[in-house]
Formats: C-alpha cells, structure tokens, sequence
C-alpha cells in the first residue's frame, strides 16, 4: 500500500533533492495525489504544494524540462480548479438543503398542535397519557432533527461566519425543544406514576386478582413505549413484573389446596344419595 504524504512530510523529503528537476517531479507527483485520492481531494495540500512548484520551476535551466514540466503543471491547476468548482457547487447544494431544512424545522416548532397527528397504539384506556406521549414523541423528533443538523453544519464547509450564523439559529431551537421534551418527560413519569398508583390500589383490594393479570400486561407493554424517566422506567418493569409473579403464587396455591378429583366424585355421589333418600321419605 502507497504512503500518503502530509505536506509536512513532502516539503522534508524535497528538501533533500539536489537538483530542480527532482523538486518538480516530486513536487507535481504529491499534488496529482492530492486531487486524485479517494474521497475528497485534498485541496489545502494542493495549493499549498503549487506555490513550492512554482518556485521549483523557476530554478529549472533545462529549457526542454521546463518547458515539459510546466505543460504538467498547467494541467494539474486546471484539473484542480474544475474539481474545486464542482465541490463548490455540491457544498452551496448542501448548504441550502440544511438552511430549508432548518427552515422547516423552525416551522415544526412553532406548531405542536400537529403532535395529535402521530399515531399510538395501546392508549385507548388512557387519554391524557396518549395525548402527553404525542407530545413527548413530538419534541423528541425535534431534538433530534436539531442534534442532526448540528452535526451537519460542523462538517460543511463554509466560512466561519456562515457556519456560525447557522449554529446560532440550530441553538435558539434548541433552547426551545429540549427544556420542553424534558419537562413533557417528567409531567408524563407524574401522570404514569399516578396511573400506576391507583391500578395497585385496586390489586391489593381486589379478591379476583387473577383478573387482573391482563391490566398487568397491557400496563407492561405501554412500559416499552411511553417516554418517562429511565429510574422510573426500572422501578415499574420491576413493580409489575413481581406483581406478575404474586398472582401466579397465588394461583398454585389454590390448585395445591383443591380437592382431589376423586374425592369431589366421592362428595357428589354422597350428596346424591342423601337426596334420594330424603326423596322417599317424603313419598312414603
């Protein structure tokens, strides 16, 4: 595998070259380089190189090497200011996709009603937690449209100013999403909470706890998706998974302490006769 040169490294090793000749060749060789490498050209190394070229040139005395040299050179400068023009244009794309987007993200903010819109299944027993939770899924696809867009304007490149103007504008969104998806989060662990309160409530009252085993799983399942705090998250996975757990104790409990099959029989056999003999006494 090639090594690939930093400028730094190229100029030390040019520096040892004697004649004018080897400057240049060495010199043109680390610039095709840099405009040909996978990826994004490395125009900075380019330039950078150009000028030491140049100069390399002009100690050429050859004039047949010189004259064949700057042939190359020429046509590595416009090689490279057709590529520079075409990143260009792809960087100005890119930089009105983001402000559109930035756009759009601005008018998203500004109407959370459209949170109603978002679909959620297993809430039907819940009103005020699906419409909390739309919320919270709302906001939370706002922060991360802001985190994303962060990271694409850091990596644009631009001018410091134009990046600068953009994150700017990123963070006054920001200020605005996140302290809102934060509190939505903590009002919905409350309201869950409570929720969640009274539903044991009526566990430990209940005689028929076996009944409620299907309210333990729909609760469970509305577990994985609502947004509340991670604490809280782990202390009711816990709360209702021994809940779970009681009920079906319970429930071998009762199977340990019924009556054999046979002696249920032997109880119905005995009941039977009693009847029948009463029967006749009456006839008699």
């Amino acid at each position: 595998m090639t090594k690939t040169f930093t400028y730094e490294e190229k100029i030390e090793e040019i520096n040892l070259f004697q004649t004018p000749e080897e400057k240049i060749t060495s010199a043109i060789a680390f610039m095709r380089e840099a405009i040909s490498c996978e990826g994004k050209p490395r125009f900075r190394d380019f330039w950078r190189m150009k000028k030491n070229c140049f100069d390399f040139l002009s100690l050429e005395t050859n004039p047949i090497k010189k004259t064949f040299f700057w042939k190359e050179y020429s046509e590595l400068l416009k090689e490279a200011h057709k590529l520079q023009e075409i990143f260009k244009e792809e960087i100005e794309f890119h930089e009105e996709q983001i402000k559109l987007a930035i756009s759009g993200l601005e008018s998203e903010v500004q109407n959370p009603e459209k949170a109603s819109a978002i679909l959620l299944f297993g809430f039907e027993r819940f009103p005020e937690l699906k419409k909390m939770e739309q919320n919270a899924r709302f906001f939370e696809s706002l922060k991360e449209k802001v985190v994303a867009l962060r990271e694409d304007v850091l990596v644009l490149e631009i001018r410091v100013h134009q990046k600068n103007d953009l994150l700017m504008i990123l963070k006054k969104i920001g200020d605005k999403v996140f302290p809102e998806y934060k509190k939505i989060v903590q009002g919905l662990t409350l309201a869950f909470e409570e929720e969640v309160a009274q539903f044991f409530e009526k566990l430990s009252t209940s005689t028929q706890k076996s009944y409620l085993k299907r309210d333990i799983r729909q609760y469970q399942a509305i577990l994985k998706e609502i947004h509340i705090s991670h604490e809280a998250y782990r202390r009711f996975r816990e709360k209702f998974s021994g809940a779970w757990k009681n009920i079906e104790e319970l429930e071998e409990v009762k199977v340990e302490n019924k009556p054999p099959l046979e002696e249920k029989s032997k109880f119905a056999r005995t009941l039977s006769d009693l009847l029948d003999e009463s029967a006749m006494r009456a006839i008699r």
